[in-house]
This record gives structure tokens, sequence and C-alpha cells, in this order.
């Protein structure tokens, strides 16, 4: 039976495929040998665990802990035992249950333990400070594991801390050196084929960029760790990686965001992993509230709710108890929500965690606010900005501890890649009003009165600034966009029966980040997208947006015309011609240099402006999918263009074309494509 248990908890390691890190290879082996002790392959699974290169059942990898610990006279299976459990219990975000292990651990590690083992129990210590919102020390327990991590030469594990390490900086607002503890993360994982924890990698450098207002890089990298996790097959990988592209998928189709999160559910529950299936019922609930659609927003609510595992952390079910308030305000419900949030402050009122206090005093403050019952609703706002003030004075504390960083530079280099300075300060300052709004939804919505006097403060900057914000505008949407989004507060979606649209995509992109640093790969990129910023307004065709290293442009919108096709083609030689050139260059001078591949296709699209508060003029559409196939099935240094642009610029002077006959096309199956040049 025993044996039968270990086989289950190993089931998920035997899909992972090779890898260039033979440490996993090792460990595996030990794992599966029935001809070692059993205390050798516990040992090793838990290392397996720990790493995050395998992913059992949490039932499972709680039931092998448990095995671990009853070993008698063997304190570093038990030690290990009790580290797995930590693990598991933090994945649950049950902190007290994650503090039980940690001490246990701390007592039964002896002294004389290698730095490795001394290692895994500053990682479950940042853990749980992470958790508990405690950024610096799990900062200083990250720090402390990744010096031990580099004196026994632990590339596996150093990954990890500097993953914890850039978390806890991007939670202190120090992002540039989160980004530089990414980057090195990064150079590891490319260099040692540890394909597992690039997926984390990617996820931290979604994140770090979404903090800093870089939305599409952002989306980028959540692309990228999606398809990585998609690429190995793991439920956990592939639960996280689904709920981080719902929000960026639910901004061109809310039922596509939906799709993502549920798709982030099923994995999550494949694995037992009720936290995380929570987190994705949250998400589509927030989406569906978007829509509108108040029933499903609550049905989802009650689905993580009815989850709930008993010992649910008190965080997760006040937090879900004042959304599903929320949700009943919304509805007109207020009576079921008054007795709801009544209920939830009778519980938590005197909750250890301060979060939980204000939430529930903030719900019940709304509550009674929408029944008429004013001076309740005061009384219970008092309370919350009590509860505000005392966190703030705690945050005060902490700050006095953090180092400075020089938020100007962070800027500057952003603005070097951007060249848009300005809108990077409309971008930070958004970001940050943003995260109070979140804050304010996890509070139950009751900050109404704070976030007025914030918009007050920004709507009298903005008076100020009016003329530089019209630019702005205009620097982003295209002019009769913007002319009708100033006159109407709204710019409505439209169908146009063709257009021409283009992808381009550099060929070994990862490859030049491993030679380049951040600033020079950067400045490259920079270079090369300021060009094709001025190639397509010289062919009169709108920019819609860059992806990571992919750009994209359509001819024929706003305003449709009958040159679309020739214009974007053009467009796409000059494109071409241009890296061609920086390539010889790059040569002659021994750098790394770009290649590219250019899809073009022509089709019917819809057009109109995505978000609320950051506008960004985009289209969809199946052409748009077959433009971005043009491009993959293409090849470096060529234009790919489909047979229906084809036949709109096949006489068109100048242009020579190379039939490719069928070609398979992903998710498309086989289609006609041509190359083009110029001659």
């Amino acid at each position: 039976m025993k044996r039968s248990n270990l086989s289950t908890v190993l089931y998920l390691a035997l899909s992972l495929g090779a890898t260039a890190q033979p440490q996993r290879d090792s460990l595996l082996a030990i794992s599966r040998n029935s001809q070692n002790s059993e205390a050798a392959r516990l040992q090793a699974t838990a290392d397996l665990i720990l790493r995050n290169w395998i992913a059992p059942h949490q039932d499972s990898a709680l039931a092998l802990a448990r095995r671990m610990r009853a070993k008698k006279g063997n304190e570093r299976l038990a030690y290990y035992g009790s580290l797995v459990d930590g693990n598991i219990w933090s994945k649950r975000h049950i902190g007290d249950s994650v503090q039980v292990y940690l001490d246990l651990a701390a007592e039964l590690i002896p002294d004389t333990t290698i730095a490795s083992d001394r290692a895994w129990l500053y990682a479950l210590e940042a853990n749980a400070a992470n958790d508990r919102g405690d950024w610096i020390a799990a900062m200083e327990h990250a720090k402390a594991g990744l010096g031990l991590a580099r004196e026994v030469r632990d590339t596996g594990m150093e990954v990890q801390f500097l993953l914890q390490v850039s978390s806890a900086q991007r939670q202190l607002g120090e992002t540039m050196e989160a980004m530089d503890a990414l980057t090195s993360a990064l150079a590891i994982c490319e260099a040692t084929g540890d394909s597992v924890a690039l997926v984390h990698v990617y996820a931290g450098l979604s994140g770090n960029l979404g903090t800093v207002g870089d939305q599409e890089a952002a989306d980028g990298y959540s692309k990228k760790n999606l398809e990585l996790s998609a690429r190995l097959g793991r439920h956990d990988l592939l639960a996280t990686a689904y709920l981080n592209m719902s929000h960026p998928a639910a901004n061109e189709d809310l039922d596509l965001g939906i799709a993502y999160a549920d798709s982030g559910i099923v994995h999550s529950l494949a694995i037992g992993d009720v936290s995380t299936a929570q987190v994705g019922y949250g998400m589509k609930s927030r989406i569906q509230l978007f829509a509108g659609r108040y029933e499903a927003a609550l049905e989802a609510l009650d689905q993580a709710i009815a989850i709930s595992p008993d010992d649910a952390s008190e965080n997760r079910a006040a937090f879900l108890g004042v959304s599903r308030a929320s949700v009943l305000r919304k509805m007109g419900r207020g009576r079921e929500a008054l007795a709801l949030s009544r209920a939830l402050y009778d519980r938590y009122k005197n909750s250890k965690d301060v979060n939980v206090r204000m939430w529930v005093a903030s719900s019940l403050s709304s509550s009674e606010q929408t029944m008429g019952n004013h001076r309740e609703a005061l009384e219970h706002y008092k309370s919350f900005v009590q509860l505000q003030d005392s966190m703030q004075a705690e945050e005060n504390k902490r700050s006095v501890i953090r180092k400075e960083y020089q938020y100007e530079y962070d800027k500057q280099a952003l603005a070097d890649s951007l060249q848009h300075a300005s809108e990077l300060a409309v971008q930070a300052e958004e970001v940050r009003r943003q995260k109070v709004v979140r804050n304010g939804f996890m509070g139950g919505f009751a900050l109404v009165a704070l976030f007025a006097g914030i918009f007050l403060t920004q709507r009298n900057r903005i008076g100020r600034e009016k003329k530089r914000s019209e630019e702005l505008l205009l620097n982003i949407l295209p002019e009769e966009v913007a002319e009708e989004l100033k006159e109407k507060g709204e710019a409505e979606a439209v169908h146009i029966d063709q257009v021409t649209v283009l992808f381009t995509d550099f060929k070994g992109f990862t490859a030049m980040s491993e030679k380049l640093g951040p600033k020079d790969l950067v400045k490259d990129l920079h270079e090369c997208f300021s060009a094709f910023d001025r190639i397509v307004e010289k062919h009169g065709i709108e920019k819609i947006k860059t992806i990571g290293d992919a750009y994209m442009a359509a001819g024929g919108l706003p305003m449709p015309n009958s040159t679309h096709a020739s214009d974007v083609v053009q467009a796409a030689l000059e494109m071409r011609d241009f890296i061609a050139e920086g390539k010889a260059r790059k040569i002659a001078a021994g750098l790394p240099y770009f290649e590219i591949r250019i899809g073009v296709h022509t089709g019917p699209v819809v057009a109109g402006i995505v978000g609320v508060k950051k506008f960004q003029y985009d289209i969809w559409g199946d052409t748009v999918n077959t433009a971005s196939r043009m491009e993959s099935s293409g090849e470096v240094g060529q234009v790919n263009i489909s047979e229906t642009t084809y036949m709109l610029v096949k006489d068109e002077p100048g242009l020579t074309f190379t039939p490719r006959g069928k070609v398979q096309a992903k998710g498309k199956g086989e289609m006609e494509m041509y190359f083009v040049s110029t001659g």
C-alpha cells in the first residue's frame, strides 16, 4: 500500500519529458527505484515537490508528509515532511497551519545540516511572510536562502529564491530591482533548460511589467507562460497560466476571459488545489459583474464558497463573503446583503487579520447605507477608517527600514523604450489609482468617499494639463475615433468589410536577450519599432499595438479605403528592408542582430476601443488570427501573404510573387500563400 501511494504521488513526474537539469533526473531515478530504501525514495520525492518539479494532488502530498514525519529516528526525513506540509498549506493560504509546520521544521533541523536543507526553511519562511503581507521579512528570508543556494551552486533552488526576492521587491515598489532578479532567473532557466522554472519566471515578468504599466508586454509574457505550460501539460502550471490570461482575454472578449477562468478552475481542482480554484471563481465573478450579468456573478461566488474546506482561512472566507454581499447590493437585494454583512461582521470583527476586520466593517457600512440606516453606516465606516489608519501606521514603521528606490530612473528607462514620457506618467498614475480601486473591491466597495477625494484631486490636475491629455489621446487613438470619444463620451465598435492586417515577429528574440543586456535589448527593439511607426505613418495605415517583440498594424481603418492591401504590402516590404539593412550593419560590427518574419492577410474585422480607463484601439475577428498565422507560417526575411491579399495586389506594378502552394497553418488547415517582393 505504501509503495502504491508513492507511485500516485510520482505519476505527474512521468510526463515531464527530458530536461537539461540533471539534478531532477537524478531525484526522479531515486524516487522510482524500488530497490532504494523507502526513506531514500520519500526524501527524493519531497525534494521534487519542494522544487516544483512534480505536482501531485495536494491530498497525496499531505499523506506523503505524514508518512515522512512518522519515520521514527530519522530527524532529517521528518524535517522534510514538515517542509512539504508547510509548502502545501502555504499554497492553500492557511497561514496558521503554515506556521505550525514552520515551527516544527525549525525544531527538527539538526545543527549540522547541510546548507541546502537550511535553505528550504528560508523558502517556507519567505512564503509565510508573503502570505501575511510582510514583504520586508519575505525578502530577507528569500535573500538568506539565495545566499545558501549560491553557496552550494544549486541553480534550481537559486531560481526559486530569485522569484521570491522579485515578488517581495515588486510589492515594495522596487520594480527595477525586481526586474534584475527576474532577468537573472531567466538567464539561469535558459542555460539549464529548466522549463518548469521558466514558466514561473514568465509569470513573474508578466506581474512586474503589469505593475509598471506596460500591459502589452505583461500580456505577452502571460501568453508565453500559457504556451509553455500547455507543452509541459501539468495541471498546476496550466491552472495559474489560464488564470493569468483570463483578465487580458476579457479585455478583448468577456466570454473568452470566462472560458480561461473556467479552464484554470478545472486544472486546479484536478490536483485538489481548492484555493486556486476559488481565485478562478472570483475572477469569473468579476468578469460577469463587469458584463452586467449579476446572477452569473453571484453563481460563481457561490461555487467558490461551496468548495471551501472546513479549515479555510479567515482571509479567503471573509473576502468571498463581502464579495457576495457586494453583488447582492448591485442586484437590489439589499436586505439579504445586510443580513450577510452583519453575519460576517459578527464572525470576524475580532479577527487577528486587520484586512479581514477592514473588509467586514466596510461591507457592513455599505449595506447599512443601502438600506437607509445612515447612523449605523457612519459608525461602521468610522471603524473601517480607524483600522485603515492603524495599517498605515504600521506601514510607515516598515517604510523606515526600506531601501530608497530611485523612481525617476525607472521612469526614464521605460521612457527610453516607449518614447512617451508623458504617457508613462499617466499610466503610472492610473496603475496606482487602479490598485486603490482593486483594494476597494476587496473591501466590499465601501471606500466611495475616499475614492471621491482621490478623483477630485486627479480631476484638478488633469484640468491643468488638458492640452497634454488631448495630445496623448491622439497619440493612442485614430483621430476619427478620438473625436467621437470626445464628442459622445464613447466610441462605438464598427464592422469593416475589408481590412488588411500585418503582423511581424523577430526570430530568436529569446536568444538575443541572452546576448544583450536588458537595456541594450530594449534600445534595439525601440529603434526597430520607432522605424515601423514612421513607415506605417508614411503609408497611411494604423498601428494597432505591440505584443512583446511582435508588431501589429492594419490598413483600411478607421476609415475604409480601396488601397489598404497595397499600402500594407508596401509598408511590410519597407519593414523587411529596414531589418535587413540593420542585420548587415550588425554583422559587420560583430554584434547580435534581429531577423524578421512578416505576415499579411485581408478580410473583415470589428474595430473599436478596448477598456474603459486605459483606452486602446483594437481589432478583432478571424482576419486577425489568419494574419498571425501568415506570419508564423512564413520564413525569415520574407513577407508572406494570403491568397485573399494576393488577389488584391497581384497586378500592382513593381511587385513580384512566389507561389508557395498550400501550406499548413496552425488551426487553419492548408492555405494558399505567396511570398511578395519588389523588382
